[in-house]
């Protein structure tokens, strides 16, 4: 199962504001990762997971991803010269090429 999770933005202030809400503040997300892309054996896991990435952001995702090898996730987040990329080992043999 795949499931990607990711931000909107407000054209007029250009503030990126996820739909994800923070458990611990209460507030919308707020740090570079756009998007989190979760390869799972089911459904309801994937979902739970990109969810929690989107909160955590790139670098404790990817943290979280090297506990459950069981896991594969794509990290697409903003950084000051544009987009990059961060992926699990394992997930480019779900990508087509």
């Amino acid at each position: 199962m795949l499931l990607i999770k990711n931000l909107t933005g407000n054209s007029n202030t250009g503030k990126k504001y996820a739909h994800t809400l923070d458990p611990i503040s209460g507030m919308s997300v707020e740090h570079s990762l756009l998007s989190a892309s979760i390869i799972t054996n089911d459904c309801m896991s994937t979902d739970a997971y990109a969810t929690t990435c989107m909160v955590l952001g790139v670098e404790k995702s990817m943290k979280l991803m090297k506990k459950h090898p069981e896991m594969e996730g794509c990290f697409i987040y903003s950084t000051k010269e544009g987009m990059e990329v961060a992926r699990t080992e394992g997930f480019d043999k779900y990508t087509i090429k």
